[in-house]
């Protein structure tokens, strides 16, 4: 792959990044740095745009530990293991399996100095810190506006990895536990539509159905345990049940399926580790297996 040093500033929406991103140069395969190479960017030529927030260790000199509490009053710092190398297994696995590319947006900072899915200020007011997360989330709005122009639309996948007891893929569509299970029942569907990271597709497909989109039998969760991977939401582990820890998703399926992102859709993905993230085997199959589930899920949407 191409390694591309990038320097200086542009303007893409109104960002505020020091990395160059201007997508009317970017070529597919084209591996993009900032300059302290704190974020990476793959360029893609499918629909998929995956961001890996979490993965990074990189500690910047000068960039201080971020210290202001969040509103559960904690100062979350840890890192999710291996997410950038599986996020590289999972493009291995679309590029020889298809000869096809994900989009791939990957911050190599260490939480305990940005937290790339929440907002800039849990920051905590450093300005390299800033400069860090402004170049993240900018390089996501880039790589989510040249797949637009591409396809007219963007499925989007924000990648993590969990510790919970449960070793199955939590998919999180910003649908607590309890909506997941009221959906299930076919109660308020509207509502949980609506306040779904599918909103913005089943906004566009007016005959879509939200429970089809999570339970069905097309839906990503039960796709991807067809291939062997255990998941929930899907119609073989339609939702957590009491007492189960779940990620229903975070700042990042927020901001970038929401309503100002109109051809934006997707969810959070946190991964188990066992069969997963725990060998170079392990990780090879079940990088297969989601690139499979992703194909089989667009084909069956309204496009």
């Amino acid at each position: 792959m191409l390694m591309i040093g990038l320097l200086s500033l542009t303007t893409v929406r109104a960002q505020k990044s020091t990395m160059n991103l201007d997508t009317s140069k970017w070529v597919v395969g084209e591996v993009h740095f900032d300059d302290g190479e704190w974020t990476e960017v793959i360029v893609g030529d499918i629909p998929l745009v995956i961001t890996v927030p979490h993965g990074g260790t990189k500690r910047p000199k000068g960039m201080a530990d971020r210290t202001c509490k969040d509103n559960a009053g904690r100062i979350v710092r840890g890192t999710d293991s291996y997410t950038v190398e599986v996020a590289h297994y999972i493009q291995d696995a679309f590029v020889k399996k298809y000869n096809k590319r994900p989009y791939m947006v990957i911050n190599h900072v260490a939480r305990r100095k940005v937290d790339q899915n929440r907002a800039l200020k849990y920051v905590c007011g450093d300005p390299k810190g800033e400069e860090a997360w402004y170049n993240f989330h900018d390089a996501a709005d880039a790589a989510l506006d040249h797949a637009e122009k591409q396809f007219g639309y963007a499925l989007y996948i924000d990648l993590h990895g969990h510790g919970h007891l449960n070793q199955r893929l939590e998919l999180g569509y910003s649908l607590g536990r309890k909506d997941l299970e009221k959906a299930y029942k076919k109660e308020d569907l509207e509502k949980y539509a609506a306040k779904s990271s599918m909103a913005n597709y089943l906004k566009k497909n007016p005959d879509a159905d939200i429970w089809e989109l999570l339970f069905g039998e097309n839906a990503f969760g039960t796709l991807v345990n067809n291939q062997g991977v255990p998941a929930t939401p899907a119609k073989q582990d339609p939702h957590p049940v009491a007492g189960e820890a779940f990620f229903n998703g975070g700042y990042n399926t927020r901001r970038y399926t929401s309503a100002d992102n109109p051809n934006v859709f997707g969810f959070q993905i946190e991964m188990h580790y066992r069969k997963a993230r725990d060998s170079r085997a392990n990780t090879t199959i079940f990088a297969e297996s989601v690139a499979k589930a992703y194909f089989d899920f667009v084909e069956k949407l309204k496009l």
